[in-house]
């Protein structure tokens, strides 16, 4: 079955293998075309293994050229060739790895994706083989339930069951796993499962499912456990050699003119602001694509994502007012330290305190905005989600006690909000007004779009537990009462082990965020201001005695060194700041948005002050 439209990665790939074709080496062991072959299979990429290999190497050959035009651009302003080019052959080699390894990555990617939604798949499982032991009608409950693609893996694994393309659920649900990772949790909690659904006694079948999420979880724990241990060196080395390492180096390039070495301006933002990030973020790709597992972030309705600051930006005056705005604001942040760039390039002195670091400042400033506006809507609607969720499990269990009492449904419904002011208990006793004012019927009360109670909650868990309760509307109180309490425990622990991953993970992102916006805007403007200083002696000091006679230094203006080196400080907080946010909450845009908008405004003006103060304490030394 063809997709309707191609993936950018497919459409590069076949015209890659369209012009570079001839060049694809044709002895690629069959192993390693076999392995790539089952990737983009599973993948469902429209692509051959030799379409990637012809990407490669022209991704490859395109930075080549791309470094050959940097170098010849540098030579232009500078006659002396520098060792800098040299490093610079690195990334051509780097590029060609990382398309080839791409498809795996991506691989790798998902997989941890669907890890995190294994738990909610398998609390939606249980939750409907607690009311009936079908395991078919199960994995259709977990389908109308779960989020993100694997919805689709499951709807179509429902699909083929009723096509008769697969000859039992167990087969399915096993090569599920298989296919995605080989998850021995899943597999055991399958087995579980399906053993459950054999017992005659309604107890003992409970007792088996409580115990097959228990190894579920648990499992997943010990996972998440090890794969952050397994972290922390590689971050660790990344971190030493691709960002402190070369912020240190910044301070010594104003003395390579008294060793013969002239740099070329250039050369030094080629290194500093592309070479360097792109090598950071392609190993940092590789180092994560075995990430910890998340649970996967609360989907919100797409209308909300058009709010800015949480007022509806749908129209196109709201929107262009809200550009204009933050594009005034930059530009008056910005302006004077263009001056002051302008000035610096003249030989003239800086006119204003943190010269240049104004440009840094007023483009994050605007960038913060923008980024902070377009997702503080979602953002907020995930948190108030998350806040009802945590008081969900508690009001269940009041339920619970109300229902074993003798109460009916909707009586007890009713009389909730008696035991609980929260806003979770509003939701039975809104959907019990419903079905006494509007004479509706239990799931309408819930779910309808025009008044359903809760139709504004968007945590498909509390969905999922709501569907439960209306379908079991029909039972005896007593038999709702001891469904729900096991319910209300399942969420708890659900909570708890989310908790507790974050809390696992938290101590690996928690020294990314640290260096990323504080130790390395820090230890780049004590670099840059010790160059400075080193610029401002050479030039003002007579060399000859350091058998350099009659050599001419010619520094690097120390203005467009503190540019690039900005630059360079943001690009690095960017994308350990993505990167950490990517393991601890996974493919959720939203978050990494929000936290951008905070860190790149800090980490500017961190960097512009410690230029200034340090400039101020050398200047004292001297």
């Amino acid at each position: 079955m063809k997709k309707d439209r191609l993936s950018l990665f497919e459409h590069l790939c076949r015209l890659a293998y369209k012009h570079f074709a001839r060049l694809i080496e044709k002895e690629k062991t069959a192993r390693e075309d076999k392995y790539l072959e089952e990737t983009l299979d599973i993948l469902e990429l429209e692509v051959k293994p030799k379409e990637v290999h012809a990407l490669s190497l022209a991704a490859a050959i395109a930075s080549f050229a791309f470094i050959l035009a940097m170098v010849i651009a540098s030579l232009l302003t500078t006659s002396s060739f520098t060792p800098l080019y040299i490093f610079f052959l690195i990334l051509p080699l780097v590029v060609y790895m990382y398309v080839e390894k791409y498809p795996t990555i991506l691989l790798e990617s998902k997989k941890i994706e669907l890890l995190g939604h294994i738990p909610a798949i398998a609390s939606y499982l249980v939750i409907s083989l607690r009311i009936s032991p079908i395991v078919e009608k199960a994995v259709e409950f977990s389908s109308e339930h779960t989020t993100g693609f694997p919805r689709k893996l499951l709807k179509r694994m429902v699909f083929d069951i009723h096509m008769g393309r697969s000859t039992s659920i167990v087969e399915s649900l096993s090569k599920f796993a298989d296919d995605w990772g080989n998850i021995p949790e899943f597999k055991a909690f399958t087995q579980l499962l399906i053993a459950s659904t054999l017992e005659s006694s309604e107890k003992n079948r409970w007792m088996m499912l409580d115990n097959g999420m228990n190894v579920l979880l648990g499992g997943l724990r010990e996972r998440t456990d090890a794969a952050s241990r397994r972290l922390e060196t590689p971050i660790l080395v990344v971190f030493t050699f691709l960002v402190i390492l070369p912020l240190i180096f910044i301070g010594l390039v104003p003395v390579m003119p008294t060793i013969g070495i002239d740099v070329s301006p250039l050369a030094v933002f080629f290194l500093y602001d592309v070479v360097l990030p792109i090598l950071l973020y392609i190993a940092i790709t590789f180092i994560i694509s075995s990430k910890p597992i998340t649970f996967p972030p609360i989907e919100i309705p797409d209308k909300e994502y058009s709010k800015i600051f949480g007022i509806d930006a749908r129209n196109r005056m709201t929107r262009y007012a809200f550009y204009a705005a933050i594009s005034a604001l930059t530009a008056f942040i910005c302006l004077p330290g263009f001056l002051d760039l302008a000035s610096s390039l003249n030989d003239e002195a800086s006119r204003y305190p943190l010269g240049t670091s104004l440009i840094l400042i007023g483009a994050t400033v605007g960038l913060g905005i923008y980024l902070i506006g377009t997702s503080y809507n979602v953002k907020k609607m995930r948190d108030d989600t998350k806040e009802i969720e945590e008081e969900f499990s508690e009001t269940l269990r009041q339920l619970s006690v109300l229902l074993s009492s003798g109460r009916p449904l909707p009586n007890a419904m009713a009389h909730i909000s008696d035991l609980n002011k929260g806003r979770t208990a509003e939701i039975f006793s809104k959907a019990a007004n419903n079905i006494r004012l509007f004479n509706i019927d239990m799931r309408e009360a819930f779910f309808s779009e025009k008044g359903g109670s809760a139709s504004r909650v968007y945590s498909e868990m509390i969905h999922g537990s709501l569907d439960t309760v209306v379908s079991m509307s029909a039972k005896s109180s007593k038999s709702i009462a001891s469904v729900i309490i096991r319910l209300s425990e399942h969420i708890r622990n659900m909570r708890t082990v989310d908790a507790e991953m974050k809390k696992i993970i938290g101590n690996v992102t928690a020294s990314m965020v640290i260096i990323a916006v504080f130790v390395g805007p820090l230890v780049g403007g004590v670099a840059t201001s010790l160059g400075y200083l080193l610029a401002k002696t050479l030039s003002e000091s007579d060399i000859s005695g350091l058998g350099f006679g009659g050599l001419v230094v010619k520094t690097l203006n120390p203005e467009v060194v503190k540019l690039v080196i900005g630059i360079y400080v943001l690009e690095t907080t960017a994308i350990l700041a993505v990167f950490s946010d990517d393991l601890i909450y996974g493919k959720d845009a939203v978050i990494k948005k929000y936290h951008l908008g905070i860190y790149l405004p800090v980490a500017a003006v961190i960097f512009s002050l410690t230029v200034v103060v340090m400039q101020v304490v050398f200047a004292g030394m001297m």
